[in-house]
């Protein structure tokens, strides 16, 4: 009886084994299936790298096209949008330096002028206090 029971182990072992080998024998067939599949594609690929590229067979799709010139329309737009904002800002702070100029020399008149009225001033009261300094000494005599 036990060797009944080891015959049916065994047996059992060997269904096993012969299994599993059946399986690793269809790893192995996908394996080797892929591994042509990969050898053919890095043989393309180098097919491929070697020949060169014909520029009349470029095709570039209209959208893409579009969207180039449109980029290129926007950089340029702004560019020059840009530029004559600070354009019309630089004759803006022009404009402002001009006036304020013209505004200082027109000070820059009247307190000239307003010191010679001083000066004037000054001097006709130096003639009065002179002219009433002789009253003073004439009538002293």
């Amino acid at each position: 009886m036990n060797t009944e029971l080891w015959k049916a182990q065994l047996d059992h072992v060997d269904e096993k084994h012969e299994l599993a080998h059946k399986r690793l024998r269809v790893e192995l067939t996908e394996m080797e299936t892929h591994l042509t599949g990969l050898a053919a594609s890095v043989a393309q690929l180098r097919i491929n790298a070697e020949s060169p590229v014909d520029a009349g067979r470029i095709a570039v799709p209209f959208r893409l096209v579009l969207l180039i010139i449109g980029a290129v329309v926007t950089i340029i737009g702004t560019v020059y949008a840009s530029t004559s904002s600070i354009h019309v800002q630089m004759q803006s702070v022009a404009d402002q330096l001009r006036s304020q100029q013209e505004v200082e020399q027109e000070r820059s008149v009247t307190v000239k002028e307003t010191l010679q009225d001083v000066q004037r001033k000054q001097t006709m009261q130096e003639l009065e206090i002179q002219e009433v300094k002789e009253m003073i000494l004439k009538g002293r005599r």
